[in-house]
């Protein structure tokens, strides 16, 4: 699960969910993966004009964090919602 650690426990919490053995990965921690896979969406993406600084911008969306994760084998799927907040 991406997203605030504590808000997604206290989902689990408040709606008696068995996620215990659940990876919970807040994107805001995850310094190193952020800069590989800002990196990593820049050099597949540089032809199109985005730069350096946006790639690495661009992974504090869930969204593109996530896809950057099946991309690189880390995750195995990705299902994403209508809305983000």
């Amino acid at each position: 699960l991406l997203g605030n650690r504590a808000k997604i426990r206290q989902i689990i919490r408040d709606n008696y969910l068995e996620l215990h053995e659940c990876e919970i990965i807040d994107i805001y921690e995850e310094t190193e993966r952020l800069e590989r896979y800002g990196n990593l969406l820049y050099d597949k993406r540089k032809r199109k004009g985005i730069t350096a600084f946006e790639g690495k911008k661009m992974m504090f969306d869930r969204n593109y964090f996530g896809a950057m994760m099946v991309e690189t084998g880390e995750a195995d799927a990705l299902i994403s919602g209508l809305t983000k907040d």
